[in-house]
């Protein structure tokens, strides 16, 4: 469940990388939320076969044009941070599945 950090294997620094409440359109543009938040944080496993070390491709979309944000005044947003939705892909580094941690609209 979210929020989602990644832990680097070089350094074991632990970076966060998506947060419902706060990003994503909902979050920056409107200021709430829909979807679900929270759960116990932990090392997320392979659904395939429990391997503990993945590559992660974290993907951001986006229906929104510059001009769509542009009238929100001198307090608008980045448009990087008006992303509509969220997708952490990850390959097991152990099987080389690809699975889905997480899955979010954001709009």
């Amino acid at each position: 469940m979210c929020p989602y950090s990644l832990r680097c294997e070089g350094c074991s620094r632990v970076f966060p990388v998506f947060d419902i409440q706060e990003h994503g359109y909902d979050a920056v543009v409107c200021g709430d939320c829909w979807s679900l938040r929270g759960g116990d944080p932990g090392q997320w496993a392979c659904s395939h076969c429990g391997g503990l070390q993945f590559d992660a491709y974290p993907c951001f979309s986006y229906q929104i044009e510059r001009e769509d944000i542009s009238g929100l005044g001198a307090d608008a947003p980045q448009i990087e941070d008006c992303f509509d939705g969220f997708l952490l892909a990850a390959r097991c580094k152990a099987c080389a599945a690809l699975d889905t941690p997480g899955d979010y609209e954001c709009a």
